[in-house]
């Protein structure tokens, strides 16, 4: 299991589908159970994830990545072709609506009767 001394904040002994979804159904109909769980899951998340230990290094990180964002950028060329080729897939799509609108309209528009025509001259 995972977390201190094999706990986890969960059932774990799953190891098939079946098993898994068992679990579940004891934990939805065992309400103690689910509140052992959830207190125990929630102490994990706590002791794991300590906002006053993590939090510095991840600003430092985020700063040291907004910092080098352009020379990182540049060297990446996958990413820099994904996004050229995303550009110009919006651009040909808006091309086709706009084509596509141009032609509906031209269909839609009323034909004037040939009663009309000999009214007018």
């Amino acid at each position: 299991g995972g977390g201190p001394a094999g706990r986890w904040g969960g059932l774990h002994t799953a190891v098939s589908a079946r098993a898994f979804a068992l679990d579940a159904c004891a934990l939805h109909e065992q309400s103690s159970l689910w509140e052992a769980c959830h207190t125990e899951g929630l102490r994990l998340v706590r002791s794991l994830c300590d906002e006053a230990t993590h939090l510095p290094t991840l600003r430092e990180q985020l700063v040291q990545l907004t910092a080098s964002l352009g020379s990182r950028r540049e060297s990446d060329y996958v990413g820099a072709m994904l996004w050229h080729h995303s550009a110009r897939s919006t651009e040909y799509l808006s091309r086709y609506l706009e084509c596509k609108n141009q032609l509906d309209s031209h269909r839609t528009a009323p034909l004037v009767s040939q009663e009309q025509q000999e009214g007018d001259g």
